[in-house]
């Protein structure tokens, strides 16, 4: 029986393939550098040497070097966690093996050349030998050959370090968002149990009093617990989104206060797509209705207010109630005005404002930054 085998060529990134192409146009600007070098401070002096002789020489020894540099780019990779006394002899070994090794690469070259251009003769009239070529480029080459390893090695350190510092960076970055999340994802779940505990304790009050109120809070409950569970991954939804959350919690405190609360809506259409904290609106209307409507006997109304201003979306909840005077969460100190304050800071930073003011009644104003749910949001999904 035949077995066959396919061998699969290695994928090269076209960022793999940049980086040789620029690793190998480095190595050839060094050598038409100190080829030019050569050439021109030659010249002064009457030398008769030629442009393409001093490039040759040059290129020839700077891509040698290249040829090297992989074994010292891996003695770097390999050691460079040993103690710095080992790490040191190491690279001393290093340095003067392949140090011999780029000049026996250039004495291979230079043999080339002189078979090219004739063999030259020795002063007994013999052929130059590869060997007496090597001799001579090390003792002339050597030093210079220890100090451009040296100079090798702090380039890669030196990349290296940089390398690690990006990915440091990038650690950080994704660290803090992931915190960023955590905090946001906890701060919501205290809100989630928060009102739905407030409309537990209305149903409890309304079983014995009012069986028919009640079993229409069950059923308002049900639908609000569908749309939280809808976008209950998502930090940011849609302000359409928001508002029809909101009108099922709105259904469930009507039913509770019946006529004594009115709601009124005053959304621009053009603000619907806008991107906004998911549950950032409840929270400012419980807190409406409970310090400034249900207290009362008289009528109360909650009004909603949506506006667009030079990329800021404008955000409002208005009672007529009495005002900061009858809120305990004006100071901040409540689950509910906490909780909002926090979230803000957290997406937003400084570009949100949030504010509480007496106009007949409260004022609750927020202003944040003007975004299409289209667009990814922090956890990675599309508002829409």
């Amino acid at each position: 029986m035949v077995y066959g085998c396919r061998m699969n060529s290695p994928d090269i990134s076209p960022s793999r393939w940049r980086g040789r192409a620029a690793r190998f146009g480095l190595w050839t600007l060094l050598g038409v550098f100190f080829g030019l070098k050569l050439y021109f401070d030659s010249a002064p002096f009457g030398g008769n040497l030629r442009l393409t002789k001093a490039l040759w020489w040059h290129l020839m020894e700077w891509y040698a070097w290249a040829v090297c540099s992989p074994a010292i780019f891996w003695i770097c990779r390999s050691f460079q966690h040993w103690s710095r006394p080992r790490y040191l002899f190491v690279h001393f070994g290093g340095a003067l093996v392949l140090s011999t090794v780029q000049v026996a690469i250039c004495s291979v070259g230079a043999l080339v050349e002189s078979w090219v251009k004739g063999w030259p003769m020795t002063s007994v009239g013999e052929p130059f030998s590869w060997l007496t070529v090597f001799q001579y480029s090390l003792i002339n080459h050597l030093l210079f050959n220890l100090f451009t390893y040296a100079i090798i090695v702090g380039a890669w350190h030196l990349a290296d370090y940089q390398q690690k510092f990006r990915e440091r960076e990038l650690r950080a970055a994704e660290l803090e968002a992931s915190l960023n999340r955590a905090q946001l994802q906890a701060l919501r779940a205290q809100l989630q149990p928060h009102f739905l505990f407030n409309t537990l304790n209305t149903i409890a009050e309304l079983v014995h009093r009012s069986p028919a109120k009640a079993e229409n809070m069950v059923v308002g409950l049900g639908e609000l617990l569908r749309l939280t569970l809808r976008h209950a991954a998502e930090q940011e939804v849609s302000l359409a989104q928001e508002l029809e959350f909101l009108r099922a919690y709105l259904e469930i405190e009507q039913v509770r206060l019946g006529d004594r609360l009115a709601v009124r809506y005053e959304v621009a259409a053009d603000t619907l797509p806008a991107r906004v904290p998911n549950l950032i609106l409840q929270p400012l209307v419980e807190n409406a209705i409970r310090h400034g409507i249900a207290p009362r006997k008289a009528r109360g109304e909650v009004c909603l207010s949506a506006r667009r201003e030079n990329g800021t979306l404008h955000l409002e909840v208005r009672d007529n109630g009495p005002g900061l005077i009858g809120v305990s969460d004006a100071g901040g100190n409540g689950i509910g005005l906490t909780n909002t304050r926090a979230r803000l800071q957290r997406l937003y930073g400084q570009n949100q404002r949030l504010e509480l003011v007496n106009d007949h009644g409260l004022v609750v104003s927020l202003a944040l930054p003007f975004t299409d749910a289209g667009t990814p949001t922090l956890d990675g999904h599309s508002a829409a």
